[in-house]
């Protein structure tokens, strides 16, 4: 359930809001003995999805997004994608993205049988080619 808002419209950039409520569930893998093994929450989503048409053949294409959950599931996990999408060749996309995600109080797991603790911000970078038909 939740609401959204076009912040921005035009021709060639799109920009989004949306908040609402979810029901989250995490099954933790490894974890400390006596620890939960399943946690779930209600949450708070808020997102924003912006697209910018930079050229006919070029977009770039930022979404935030943020739930704010119950102490045990990390209190609010964050996640940041940042793309760039080019037309290449007639029906072949070519993108370059990067995303952060943040949990801000990870729990507490296993790693080679001692206790250990996730780091809170994960990166990631990806290059993919698409071809529609």
């Amino acid at each position: 359930m939740g609401a959204g808002y076009d912040i921005y419209a035009s021709s060639n950039v799109d920009w989004i809001i949306f908040s609402g409520l979810a029901y989250q569930s995490t099954d933790f893998i490894s974890v400390v003995k006596g620890d939960i093994e399943i946690a779930t929450t209600p949450t708070l989503v808020l997102k924003s999805n912006y697209n910018y048409d930079i050229t006919s053949d070029i977009q770039f294409i930022l979404n935030y997004q943020i739930f704010i959950v119950n102490d045990v599931s990390g209190t609010y996990e964050q996640h940041i994608l940042a793309s760039i999408e080019t037309e290449f060749i007639s029906d072949f996309k070519l993108n370059f993205t990067l995303i952060w995600d943040r949990i801000q109080n990870p729990n507490e797991g296993v790693k080679d049988g001692l206790p250990y603790t996730p780091e809170q911000d994960d990166y990631k970078s990806t290059v993919g080619i698409t071809y529609s038909f």
